[in-house]
């Protein structure tokens, strides 16, 4: 049987060039541009597995939340090339950090017998073995770093470890360097409160304690490889979750226009744009909740979230034939929707 055989990869899922299953994630609660994207990937490892098809397949489950299927992949291409099989070691280890922590530090290990001048690979494992309560390898592990790389992140797990061994004045020593670096890192500030506040120095605790409360938690540190895999679809992804965020916290504004932008770059994403019309409702731009609603619709004309809003917003402007439309569109859909039965039964 030849590798590229499609009828009998298509019928068993399985690579039989490298004996490794594929992945197949389910997608039922995906939207439609992420199960697109996924199984088309899919399909490019079942025509032809080769490291590259892996590695792409690993990074779009990656960026869309697939963890462990990710894993999978990389691991699989890393056996199939390797000139490229630190970069894919290395994100089978970073990807693992969601699942697993031992196994997250053992795929990074693995990594560093390839390739030993990369800070991430080591600050990965260096938060690992702090998460895992290994403080005194955690340290060696951030002072390695700090030795031959300039890291705030570095030098702020050297100040918690300080913090912990009973050190504050060495902790503010580092926290302080650490805060030249990365001036907006909302956990240099934090550790410093606690630092100041051992040493006695109150105002100084109360003052980094404060700052702490303007920043937003930033991430850990920037990992080039991972940053890759950050396509546009991924940072469209980041910003819809921006716009949620400010959704809940009633920034409906600066939400309205994060899910614009996002929706610039991904137009085919339904639950989002269904949050845009939500947003719009709530600062009174009707006409644009209902363009959005609508476009939802042309797309799902059954989508019942949307022929929901859709109505409740004729309902509030007294557009009864409208409103009744989408209330029967509704009810064809969800016979029991008790809303919709309730205003049809008026």
């Amino acid at each position: 049987m030849r590798c590229h055989d499609t009828l009998i990869l298509l019928l068993f899922a399985f690579n039989s060039c490298g004996n490794v299953a594929v992945p197949s994630p389910n997608l039922a609660a995906a939207e439609a541009p992420v199960r697109d994207k996924v199984e088309s990937r899919r399909s490019a490892v079942l025509a032809s597995p080769t490291a590259e098809t892996w590695s792409d397949y690993a990074r779009v489950l990656d960026v869309h939340g697939f963890s462990e299927d990710a894993e999978k992949a990389y691991l699989a291409a890393v056996e199939l090339d390797a000139s490229k099989a630190f970069d894919n070691l290395h994100l089978a280890g970073v990807v693992t950090l969601q699942i697993d922590l031992e196994r997250a530090r053992a795929h990074l290990v693995r990594a560093l017998t390839l390739r030993k001048d990369y800070m991430a690979t080591y600050l990965h494992l260096a938060t690992i073995e702090e998460r895992l309560g290994r403080f005194e390898k955690a340290r060696e592990q951030y002072a390695l770093v700090a030795s031959r790389w300039k890291s705030g992140h570095a030098l702020l797990g050297l100040g918690r470890a300080a913090l912990r061994a009973g050190d504050a004045e060495g902790a503010i020593s580092y926290l302080i360097e650490a805060q030249q670096l990365e001036p907006r890192h909302q956990g240099i500030y934090e550790a410093l409160a606690r630092a100041f506040a051992r040493v006695g120095k109150p105002a100084e605790s109360r003052a980094a304690a404060k700052r702490a409360g303007t920043l937003a938690d930033t991430p850990w540190f920037v990992d080039p490889l991972a940053e890759k895999i950050n396509d546009e679809d991924a940072r469209a992804m980041t910003r819809f979750r921006h716009a949620y965020a400010l959704l809940k916290e009633g920034q409906y504004t600066e939400a309205i226009k994060e899910f614009e932008a996002a929706l610039q770059v991904q137009p085919g994403y339904i639950l989002p744009r269904y949050q845009l019309a939500r947003a719009f409702a709530l600062v009174g731009r009707v006409d644009d909740a209902y363009k959005q609603l609508g476009r939802i619709l042309e797309k799902d004309s059954n989508n019942p979230e949307a022929l929901e809003a859709r109505a409740r917003l004729f309902l509030a402007q007294k557009k009864w034939t409208e409103a009744e439309r989408d209330l029967r569109a509704l009810l064809k859909v969800a016979p029991d929707h008790p809303w919709a039965r309730a205003q049809v039964g008026k």
